[in-house]
């Protein structure tokens, strides 16, 4: 009855805790080495209080699939979808019916692109045994009826966890069928030339054991497996293993470490075509309940390199989608590699290459004219993402003068994230920031005037100064500091100031106080503050100096420090405020223009009613696409109650004119108020900025710190946190992506302390994204900065 109940649990997709909490690896190998792996969990968007394991990622890591349900009767497991917004993953939504049953499904596998799902299922009508793997095809926007694949791959034992190459015709998966090592084992069975599955080959040892092997997966390369197996030496339960395809063998698997296995069931492993991030499911502490997904970065054991090519097939003169099939042949031996299909409603494709390789790949599509392209990756040997879309045209005759337009606003993308309505979704969210005051004044070489760029006020202005006015970019309220010190400093005669001048070390000291003398008179004379609150100092470095040996340090150094005892001097801008989601965050028209005698002149338009809100014309020729960010010419978004309409209209040299049909965009909007009556996810999205981190240094510092003590009460059970860190582009470009590594680390290390069991990770982007202009000392300031991006499920 055991085995029974645990080979069940197994084969569909999930691990009995109850059962297995007693089994172990079948030694524990105490010399399993330890990896720099950073692990979080996925979140409240994907792991609930259910079990959450299995999860599929399709090549480009834009879609999660998953299992949530139970790992004990009564099981009730169905399939959830999540998709890659931004930097967080949406909240799941459970897949239609036709892929979902009554009976438990487990153990989902997407295609590389998306389009295909494999999983195992159990007690359907069209069942041969105990546990057998299905097939489902996405057929346009819709999951098409499920098929099971039949013998040889399924029969009367149990088969499950499968895992299908790039190429779609290899397929791995678990069976306990005769034949085997002992207990479950992997299987391998492969498409023939008419597109029939083989009889299936145990892989054998050293990948099976006379103990278990779950779980595998094949990365995008082919020749890299991850399982999970209790038959190898591992920590306890079940760990998970690599094993690299050599010739026509399986190397010996290794343990792919310390922290990706524990003590309890590490399985699942599952990454993108880019290899460096691991999905994987595991019991551990801190979680949701039960099992749930963890991300982990960077994987140990990368597979091999591979290019992801992705794009689009379309009407050449009406840019409308098309389903065609892309068949990739070896330019040097005309060897067929796959055959892959673009999507039949949004014409998007997703396709693996094996880096180090030249193809030539064919779109076809009747009655269109097929179109080959060639793609030369001989010399690449790291991952890579190249875009390209095929514009298939038809023999036809064609009119005098035509004209259409078309746009790829659409409810259903492989490629990006999409809103669940056709057309423009507006969705309200509440938006928090939290941005840091930089308290330096910066001056010009052996001056003390105030530069400029500051924002001057008269002391009539500063009767009715409103901070709420500022421009949101931060270095636009950056430029507002004297004003914003001296509002506070006017409003609580209790606070007290203190001006410390400073120099670049080669000025004459004397500068150095008439630096501090210049802010005081400023406060004094706009804002009222009397001399005897502010205190003013002068030396000729700065106590936390930037480095005198460069330019950039030594202008820096030419400042004056606002302090205070008083914290709320100094303390950062809190913004709180309801936002407009865009999705898709912007737009793009297709104009077609037939025209025999040529074009005299175009106009294409963009309408809300009487209001135009987007225009463009031109003479002779036109664009390909014109792309729009729904605004109009002062930054306003539409009416949400009244659709868009969109029209191309053209005169020809003859005189002739004409004009498209005239076609309309909807707009959905999702108010605060209908996600709360209807229930609908929502979530709040908060940005906080640390700076003031000295230079060349990770500390986190007392100001930070207390900023750190002020957000942790708003973190909650439901918040997914990103710690990312930055730095200015002076020095090297990899030491400063690992200081910035050290400066997040310390971040998320202090955050850790504060909400335990909270879903942190963090990470290091050096001067590889710079935030700010860094022609002077503020932009690089607030470039050495950490953000935490918090998202909170409600």
């Amino acid at each position: 009855m055991f085995e029974a109940i645990m080979k069940r649990s197994v084969l569909t997709g999930c691990v009995v805790v109850a059962l297995l909490a007693g089994c172990s690896s079948a030694t524990v190998d105490e010399s399993i080495r330890t990896y720099p792996v950073q692990i979080s969990n996925l979140g409240a968007a994907v792991n609930s209080s259910l079990d959450e394991f299995s999860p599929s990622v399709t090549a480009n890591g834009r879609r999660l699939i998953f299992t949530r349900g139970h790992t004990r009767p009564p099981f009730n497991r169905d399939f959830w979808e999540s998709s890659l917004d931004g930097e967080f993953w949406t909240t799941a939504t459970r897949l239609p019916d036709r892929v979902n049953s009554e009976t438990n499904e487990g153990s989902p596998s997407f295609s590389a692109d998306g389009q295909t799902l494999y999983f195992a299922a159990t007690d359907r009508p069209d069942s041969h045994g105990k546990s057998d793997i299905y097939i489902a095809r996405l057929v346009g926007r819709e999951w098409a009826e499920v098929e099971n694949p039949g013998f040889p791959v399924n029969t009367r034992h149990w088969e499950s966890h499968p895992s299908t190459s790039a190429d779609g015709r290899t397929l791995y998966f678990v069976s306990d069928r005769p034949g085997g090592q002992g207990g479950l084992d992997i299987w391998v069975t492969w498409l023939d030339h008419e597109d029939k599955w083989r009889v299936p080959v145990n892989l054998g040892p050293p990948i099976n054991t006379s103990g278990d092997e779950v779980t595998p997966f094949i990365a995008q390369d082919g020749k890299t497996l991850y399982f999970a197996s209790d038959g190898h030496p591992g920590l306890g339960g079940t760990d998970m293993f690599v094993s690299r395809l050599v010739g026509d063998r399986w190397s010996k698997p290794t343990n792919v470490g310390r922290p990706l296995n524990s003590p309890d069931n590490d399985e699942f492993f599952s990454l993108a075509a880019e290899g460096s991030v691991v999905y994987f499911s595991s019991r551990r502490e801190g979680g949701f309940g039960g099992y749930d997904i963890y991300r982990a970065e960077p994987n140990p054991f990368p597979p091999g390199a591979v290019i992801v090519l992705s794009g689009t097939v379309r009407d050449a003169r009406t840019r409308t989608p098309l389903a065609a099939q892309l068949r990739v042949l070896d330019a040097m031996t005309g060897d067929s590699i796959s055959l892959q299909h673009s999507n039949a409603y949004s014409g998007e494709y997703i396709i693996i290459l094996p880096a180090g390789a030249v193809y030539n790949i064919t779109a076809t599509s009747p009655p269109y004219l097929p179109e080959t392209e060639l793609f030369d990756f001989l010399t690449q040997s790291v991952y890579g993402e190249q875009t390209h879309d095929f514009l298939l045209r038809k023999e036809e005759q064609l009119a005098a003068l035509e004209v259409s337009i078309t746009t790829d606003v659409l409810d259903f993308s492989l490629l990006r994230s999409a809103a669940s309505h056709a057309g423009l979704s507006i969705e309200e969210q509440v938006r928090r920031e939290t941005m840091p005051l930089l308290n330096y004044v910066f001056f010009g070489e052996n001056d003390a005037e105030l530069p400029e760029r500051y924002v001057r006020l008269s002391a009539e202005q500063s009767s009715d100064y409103d901070v709420r006015s500022i421009s949101e970019e931060t270095l636009s309220r950056y430029y507002h500091l004297l004003n914003i010190i001296g509002m506070r400093l006017r409003d609580d005669a209790s606070i007290t100031v203190t001006l410390t001048g400073t120099t670049d070390g080669s000025e004459a000291p004397e500068i150095a106080r008439m630096r501090a003398e210049r802010v005081a008179s400023y406060f004094n004379t706009v804002w009222g503050v009397a001399h005897d609150r502010m205190r003013i100092l002068s030396r000729a470095l700065p106590e936390a100096q930037s480095s005198s040996r460069s330019p950039e340090g030594r202008e820096e150094n030419r400042r004056v420090e606002i302090t205070s005892t008083d914290p709320s001097l100094l303390a950062p801008l809190h913004i709180e405020d309801v936002q407009h989601v865009l999705k898709p965050s912007s737009v793009r028209f297709y104009p077609s223009i037939v025209a025999e005698a040529g074009v005299d002149v175009w106009r294409f338009e963009v309408r809300q009613g009487a209001r135009v809100l987007r225009e463009s014309d031109g003479f002779a020729t036109w664009p390909d696409s014109i792309p729009w960010n729904w605004r109009d010419t002062e930054g306003k978004l539409p009416d949400p109650d009244v659709p868009l309409t969109f029209s191309l209209s053209a005169r020809d040299t003859r005189g002739q004119e004409a004009r498209s049909e005239e076609r309309e965009i909807p707009i959905h909007m999702v108010t605060l108020e209908r996600k709360q009556i209807e229930q609908l996810p929502d979530r709040t999205i908060e940005r906080i900025s640390l700076i003031l981190f000295d230079f060349d240094r990770a500390d986190i510092g007392t100001r930070n710190e207390q900023m750190l003590l002020a957000t942790a009460p708003r973190l909650t059970e439901k918040s997914t946190i990103l710690v990312r860190g930055y730095t200015d582009a002076i020095g090297n470009e990899e030491y400063n992506r690992a200081l910035s590594q050290r400066r997040a680390a310390a971040v998320k290390e202090k955050l850790q302390t504060l909400v335990p069991g909270r879903s942190i990770r963090s990470e290091g982007l050096g001067e590889s994204v710079l935030l700010f202009d860094n022609t002077y000392p503020e932009g690089r300031f607030y470039c050495r900065t950490v953000q935490i991006l918090v998202e909170t499920i409600k």
